[in-house]
């Protein structure tokens, strides 16, 4: 996290700050109390720029302070799953819907509880995997996951698609289906929330191939540049395992896909108070093409 450094004169032996952020400017206030024991007050403006010196000047203090690299930037994460398979047909153990799900949050304060979570829930040895995954975990093991759950803030946005209305050109291939899916869910979720002031870090869990991967920064790529400076937001591949967060997205996904697919809500009830986008892509269509 980046910081402002106060340098402080030799007289000076106390000084509190406050910070008032203005756009892309900062107004800060600056209370010094001297050896002396008089108080007096110091009142700085800057820019936000990078390896800047500036100075504030108080009643009769002249102070210095260096933003190393910026002010403060409000960094925020967007975790990614996604439900369903890509086999165009009816048939046993095919899913009628592919869904695409982010999970959004400004603190990743919930990975920790998870982390402790689990290892309560294997000091009374219950059923625990390596680590939570919806799917295959077992019922007392989600229900204790989603009562951890529900004690975070976090937004989550679903994109659904009925893979039969999808038309022959967005079927064409996997990779094709799967951009398609995303860009719309990015144009559409994720933007109208965006600030170009802020940052933001999407993660999702591994895609199978390289190119997998591409296609999925290149979803983003084609959307958020519209609206963020490239610096401000990065993208991250790695196993569910590798971060508890991933494995929020996960769960959610997975209530999102048993209402969805099953007419099951019991899981979706307990975070549908956090769902705040979710959108049926082909609702108006009549057509079914398989």
């Amino acid at each position: 996290m980046r910081r402002v450094a106060i340098y402080r004169a030799l007289e000076i032996h106390l000084g509190l700050a406050s910070f008032f952020t203005f756009g892309d400017c900062r107004l800060g206030v600056v209370f010094l109390a001297r050896l002396d024991g008089i108080l007096s007050i110091g009142i700085g403006f800057a820019r936000r720029a990078p390896c800047r010196v500036a100075a504030i000047r108080s009643s009769d203090s002249f102070l210095l302070y260096r933003s190393s690299d910026s002010f403060d930037m409000a960094r925020n994460f967007a975790f990614a799953d996604e439900a369903g398979d890509f086999t165009f047909a009816r048939g046993a153990n095919i899913s009628r819907y592919f869904i695409v799900c982010t999970v959004t949050m400004t603190s990743c304060d919930v990975a920790h509880d998870l982390l402790a979570l689990r290892r309560e829930l294997l000091w009374k040895q219950a059923p625990v995997r390596d680590y939570f995954h919806a799917t295959e975990d077992k019922q007392v093991v989600r229900d204790a996951v989603f009562e951890a759950l529900t004690g975070h803030k976090f937004e989550v946005q679903a994109t659904i698609m009925e893979k039969a209305k999808a038309q022959a050109h967005i079927r064409a291939s996997k990779h094709r289906f799967y951009q398609y899916g995303w860009l719309y869910h990015f144009r559409h979720a994720l933007v109208p929330h965006v600030k170009d002031e802020h940052e933001y870090l999407f993660t999702t869990a591994s895609i199978g191939t390289r190119k997998g991967q591409a296609v999925f920064t290149n979803a983003i790529n084609d959307v958020v540049q519209q609206h963020l400076k490239r610096e401000n937001w990065r993208t991250s591949f790695g196993p569910c395992s590798n971060d508890p967060c991933l494995q929020v997205a996960d769960y959610c996904t997975w209530a999102i896909q048993r209402k969805w697919e099953r007419g099951d809500t019991k899981s979706y009830d307990l975070i549908k108070d956090r769902v705040n986008y979710e959108y049926d892509l082909w609702a108006r269509g009549r057509t079914l093409f398989y």
